[in-house]
């Protein structure tokens, strides 16, 4: 019989159960694996977003960017909807990336009040290498799932966002 190996998740369940014996908690099973997970990989990635000068933020506006196909622009109300940033913090990142010489932003010629956001070419240049050490490092956290994991992972990982999503 297989051993089922219990992680820290578990022990705050089993607290949880004993400090409110009448809460059902057990959909922490699922949120608290999510948010652990959550912390888990960005602080994976955060080695390689400070090798290229980036945090997270940056990194998901230079990668829908670059995502959106040649000529590489976006408005930014396309930004907002494609990301997990807030209009406050977007105008902020674009700030940044601006000075950086990552991307540039012009009038919008379909909307002469709007912007457009492009990326310049050293901003494709730096997405294009980290990009790629993203999905190396993706590689390593995953390595040691099967074909069969990860489709059966991503599938229930899928559902749970599409019942959710906001």
């Amino acid at each position: 019989m297989d051993r089922v190996v219990r992680d820290r998740v578990d022990r705050l369940i089993d607290r949880g159960i004993s400090e409110y014996p009448d809460l059902d908690i057990s959909a922490k099973a699922i949120t608290g694996r999510i948010v652990r997970l959550y912390n888990l990989v960005l602080s994976r990635f955060e080695s390689v977003f400070n090798s290229h000068g980036v945090n997270f933020f940056m990194y998901i506006t230079l990668a829908h960017l670059r995502l959106a196909g040649e000529p590489y622009e976006l408005r930014p109300k396309e930004l907002l909807k494609s990301s997990v940033i807030t209009s406050g913090g977007l105008s902020n990142i674009l700030n940044r990336l601006q000075k950086m010489g990552l991307i540039d932003r012009s009038r919008d010629n379909e909307d002469g009040r709007g912007v457009m956001v492009r990326l310049t070419s050293t901003g494709k240049e730096l997405i294009d290498k980290l990009y790629a050490d993203i999905v190396r490092k993706e590689h390593e956290l995953t390595r040691a799932f099967s074909k069969e994991d990860i489709d059966q992972l991503s599938a229930l990982l899928r559902k749970f966002l599409i019942i959710n999503e906001f």
